[in-house]
């Protein structure tokens, strides 16, 4: 992939730890200043639910960069 990415982890996700995020973050073909990642700190695997502002406001500032 070669578009502007974001990735958004939780801190506490126990299916896909936040290490295996990074591993894909960093296998991504997206330039490394197009390409984000964020790990909500109080989050499990769903950021959306368990963090809904702190999702929000990662997504509007990613959209704000494009």
């Amino acid at each position: 992939m070669k578009i502007p990415s974001l990735l958004i982890w939780g801190r506490y996700d126990d299916l896909i730890v936040p290490e295996e995020g990074m591993d894909v973050f960093n296998n991504f073909g997206t330039p490394l200043n197009d390409k984000f990642y964020r790990i909500l700190p109080n989050s499990s695997h769903e950021p959306y639910i368990s963090d809904p502002e702190l999702f929000k406001l990662e997504i509007m500032d990613f959209i704000s960069k494009y």
